[in-house]
């Protein structure tokens, strides 16, 4: 985690002399510097996650807008796919008209002849065998033109692209799923660190009340001397959170949950993402 320094408190140097021993004073600055020291670290702890967690909420808005946008690439796909298909099916419609037609075509010329085996051609090549009388009549007369035809090739140029769009939709499939396991494992990280923040906050709380707590139930703040000493001794000796900006924080802190809430883990039941939509 990158450290980004915070402003510490006031710290005071102990004093190197008897009557701090013997008055107590130099155990109440002991325990001061002690807790400033603990206060203005966790506090450090607490922007930092705060400072991260907007970095990541970033990578996360962007995260969500790739896997919205490979989604509807994928669908785009399968709505191509199903037009191409239903073009193949029209076009093997029409492929089995033009058979019959050809097929009368063909029988219409064999109806004189001889007994001799004969083939029957259509459009879509030789598709019967057989006997019956048949004329002398040349070869070219009869439809076989299905090979080169224009309807072969139009079913060919149909089922290429059909193969092409499925081979991007596997592939597009693929990226999606990567983009949301990346998605999911970066609304996790955050909030897990959300969970991290608050122990943090709280743990914050908890060593500033200690502190206090301790500073108060010594016997040099309990003491005559204490009571009658300066305003300046006595602000000195208590923790100064005057640059911690806590309320700061905390709204940061709840900022921060409340645009999160918006995003959706991608393996939830009802969720926005998931892996298997398609």
């Amino acid at each position: 985690m990158t450290y980004y320094p915070y402003p510490k408190g006031r710290t005071i140097p102990i004093a190197d002399e008897s009557f701090g021993t013997i008055s107590g004073r130099s155990d109440v600055v002991t325990l001061k510097n002690k807790y400033q020291s603990l206060v203005d670290d966790k506090l450090t702890d607490v922007w930092n996650f705060i400072h991260r967690m907007e970095d990541n909420e970033s990578n996360i808005n962007w995260a969500d807008k790739d896997v919205k946008s490979r989604r509807a690439v994928i669908k785009t796909l399968i709505d191509d796919e199903n037009l191409k298909l239903s073009q193949l099916e029209n076009a093997l419609g029409n492929a089995r008209a033009d058979d019959k037609q050809s097929w009368d075509k063909t029988t219409d010329v064999l109806k004189e002849g001889s007994k001799s085996p004969i083939n029957v051609y259509s459009n879509r090549g030789v598709f019967e065998s057989g006997t019956g009388p048949i004329i002398n009549v040349p070869r070219s007369q009869f439809p076989t033109r299905y090979q080169n035809g224009p309807m072969k090739d139009q079913e060919r140029q149909i089922s290429s692209d059909i193969k092409n769009i499925r081979d991007k939709i596997i592939y597009e499939k693929q990226q999606y799923v990567k983009s949301v396991k990346n998605y999911d494992a970066l609304l996790q990280a955050f909030t897990k660190d959300l969970i991290k923040v608050d122990e943090d906050l709280k743990r914050y709380q908890y060593l500033l009340e200690e502190g206090r707590k301790k500073i108060s139930e010594c016997r040099y703040t309990n003491s005559f001397v204490y009571r009658f000493s300066s305003q300046k001794n006595k602000l000195d000796l208590e923790l100064d959170t005057t640059k911690h900006d806590v309320s700061k924080a905390i709204a940061c802190i709840n900022d921060l949950k409340s645009r999160i809430s918006k995003y959706s883990l991608p393996t939830t039941e009802n969720s926005e993402h998931t892996y298997s939509i398609f």
